[in-house]
């Protein structure tokens, strides 16, 4: 059975000054998998779940950077949102990442099944998976690998492949982002384990296997994100997965659940509701 903690987290203003939130009651527990325990923190109940899967670093709050700091302040919060709509919302820290353990062995696949595992132990049967940047490439992998339990997928800022220029620089971030603790805090195993995933992207990208994801997906993108170059990676993926949806905000940046979360929620939840996962 889970750890659990109960807390109380009082309002907090959020990064762009808006009020995210009153005091809640939030979960914040870990599973034991195994092979590895994983950190999530947890709004409301019931089978339906938003569940977040974040960049690579944690990138929200006032102590972002800082892997000590599993969500940030404004987590819960923003989890209340989708809570409202949906019942129940989650956000959960990969293998070796933040307050989760560091295992033996790391891969895509791996951290994936870390995903299918944790919902079948939080009994969920109806996931809502958002994948925001990195997370939107375990996002993929996890949709993949478990098309019968992926009720629905949401990729934001993310990309199913990189060409050779955009490739390169990520190989030389394994070690790069080692030198740098304040921007980087990461366990080095962990932080270069995502480097390298997203270095071969290009000798091996997930594009030719995208057509075998089944769950209804809806993609978001920023015509003016600098990270991905643009909305091309997701005009990739809306070609190569059947029935998916794109949608691309013309002054938008990178990691739009961030930029403009008012925004993108009530379009994420009309999606839900079309699809009756809601």
């Amino acid at each position: 059975m889970p750890r659990v903690e109960v807390v109380a987290r009082q309002e907090i203003s959020a990064p762009n000054g808006n009020s995210r939130g009153s005091v809640k009651e939030a979960k914040m527990a870990t599973v034991d998998l195994g092979d590895v325990t994983i950190h999530y923190e947890e709004v409301g109940h019931g089978p339906t779940a938003f569940i977040l899967c974040e960049s690579d670093h944690m990138t929200w709050g006032p102590k972002a950077h800082d892997h000590r700091y599993p969500g940030g302040e404004h987590m819960i919060p923003e989890l209340n949102h989708w809570k409202a709509d949906i019942g129940r919302a989650i956000y959960w820290e990969y293998r070796g990442k933040g307050e989760s353990s560091e295992p033996a062995k790391y891969s895509l696949p791996l951290a994936a099944s870390d995903l299918a595992r944790m919902i079948d132990k939080l009994g969920v049967t109806k996931p809502v998976v958002y994948g925001l940047e990195w997370g939107g490439v375990l996002a993929q992998e996890y949709a993949l690998d478990y098309p019968e339990q992926c009720a629905a997928l949401v990729l934001d800022s993310a990309s199913p492949e990189l060409n050779e220029a955009a490739s390169e620089p990520w190989y030389k971030q394994a070690y790069s982002r080692l030198e740098d603790p304040v921007s980087f805090p990461e366990r080095p195993k962990y932080s270069k384990f995502v480097c390298r995933v997203f270095g071969s992207m290009y000798e091996r990208p997930m594009t030719p296997r995208l057509h075998n994801i089944k769950s209804p997906t809806f993609i978001l993108a920023g015509a003016k994100d600098t990270a991905t170059r643009g909305a091309g990676g997701s005009v990739i993926m809306s070609r190569q997965i059947q029935g998916s949806q794109l949608k691309i905000f013309d002054e938008g940046g990178h990691g739009l659940i961030r930029e403009r979360p008012r925004e993108v929620q009530p379009l994420v939840i009309e999606f839900l509701r079309k699809h009756g996962i809601i």
